[in-house]
């Protein structure tokens, strides 16, 4: 579903004040899940204390002829539930270095899980109306493409396990600081 444009079949359920319930699973209170194929036509901001599920199988496609380069920034938590069989794939439309952002988890992120994530295309220099600029999250200027996964939380926890990064611009993967496996 179009998860920046409109709700044409968006889980009903999302950011209720329920558990959210899912075929797979339960998730927390307030959550936001995707269970099916999403395409990114603007950035998306997971705000502080929210939390984003995405389920096995799920492809998040980032379009790349766009004004803005899309970016997930994680400002709360981020849970890519994939598996060897059905994994979580990032892609672009293009399939092109530097077709989007990437996923960027700011200062306050305290939780983010990559489970059989394959994470491609990424890098994008960001420009100033690009949400990683605007919360000062990777660079206070916008020269250089961003890491395709980039964690800033000192006091936080990450797990990356099963990923496949590959045909991204910048690095692959900034780490400055945090509890971490990666596996």
């Amino acid at each position: 579903y179009d998860y920046a444009g409109s709700d044409n079949g968006a889980d009903t359920e999302q950011g209720s004040t329920d558990v959210v319930k899912t075929a797979l699973a339960e998730y927390p209170k307030g959550s936001i899940v995707w269970t099916r194929d999403t395409t990114l036509t603007e950035s998306v901001e997971i705000a502080k204390g929210a939390s984003l599920y995405i389920e096995p199988g799920v492809t998040v496609t980032c379009k790349s002829e766009v004004q803005v380069p899309v970016e997930i920034v994680v400002l709360g938590n981020l849970y890519c539930m994939g598996t060897a069989e059905k994994p979580v794939v990032f892609t672009s439309d293009t399939k092109k270095p530097a077709d989007w952002g990437g996923i960027i988890c700011g200062y306050n992120s305290q939780e983010v899980v990559l489970s059989h994530v394959d994470l491609a295309y990424a890098g994008a220099t960001p420009t100033e109306s690009s949400p990683s600029f605007q919360n000062k999250l990777y660079k206070t200027s916008v020269e250089d493409g961003l890491p395709a996964f980039f964690f800033c939380n000192t006091n936080g926890s990450f797990v990356m396990t099963g990923c496949f990064f590959h045909d991204n611009y910048n690095d692959q993967t900034y780490l400055s600081g945090g509890q971490a496996v990666i596996y």
